[in-house]
C-alpha cells in the first residue's frame, strides 16, 4: 500500500491515509482492485479510531484514458461509479476503489498518473 503524506508534515496527524500502489488492467483483465484505508497512524493494522474525518478526491494526468485509446473508470465493488468525494472516518474507515477497463486499447502498453488528495473535514 502507498501511503499520502499531509500538506503540513508539522500537523503530525494520528491518522495515515491507504491508497492503492498501482492498477493493471489489460483485455482480459478488466477490473484491478484497490481500497482506501484509514489507518491508525502508530499500527497500520488497526482502523483509524479518532474523531477526524478525511474527504479524498481522485485525479487523473490523462483524464482516465491511455495513449493507445483505452479508457477506465473507478468504480466500487459493485462497478458503480464512485463519488468525486469518497469521505472515510472511524465508522467508515475503508472504501473500494476499482479500476475498470472501459474501453480496450491498441495492443500497445500504456500508462496513466492517479493523484489521491485529501483535506481533513472538522
Amino acid at each position: 500500500m502507498n501511503t499520502i503524506n499531509p500538506d503540513d508534515p508539522t500537523a503530525n496527524p494520528d491518522f495515515t491515509v491507504m491508497v492503492p500502489p498501482a492498477y493493471q488492467l489489460s483485455d482480459q483483465q478488466k477490473v484491478s482492485s484497490g481500497v482506501l484505508a484509514l489507518k491508525d497512524a502508530k499500527d497500520l493494522t488497526k482502523n483509524y479510531a479518532g474523531d477526524k474525518a478525511v474527504k479524498v478526491t481522485v485525479a487523473s494526468a490523462k483524464h482516465f484514458q491511455f495513449d493507445n485509446g483505452g479508457t477506465y473508470k473507478l468504480v466500487d465493488g459493485n462497478k458503480a461509479d464512485i463519488p468525486a468525494e469518497i469521505t472515510l472516518n472511524k465508522t467508515n474507515p475503508s472504501s473500494v476503489v476499482n479500476a475498470l477497463l472501459t474501453k480496450e486499447g491498441t495492443k500497445t502498453a500504456a500508462a496513466d498518473m492517479l493523484t489521491f488528495n485529501y483535506m481533513v473535514t472538522p
